[in-house]
């Protein structure tokens, strides 16, 4: 896919990944204790660090060049 191979398409990537882990939205709400006393944050935080590396991987694969 040509997209992957893009220099702008992964800045954008990984740029929005970045903005998203700043969690800005919610500073200054009180800390709430979800599934088996987890913190709520927690499965926002895996998720985005699940996005990161299957983000890595691909651009392993399409960008990075082989010698």
């Amino acid at each position: 896919m040509k997209i992957l191979r893009s220099t702008l398409f992964w800045a954008l990537f990984f740029g929005t990944l970045f903005l998203l882990s700043l969690d800005f939205w919610s500073w200054n709400e009180a800390i709430s204790l979800g599934w088996m006393n987890f913190p709520s944050w927690l499965g926002y935080f895996l998720v985005l660090q699940g996005c990161l590396v299957l983000g890595l991987a691909v651009f392993a694969i399409y960008k990075w060049d082989r010698k």
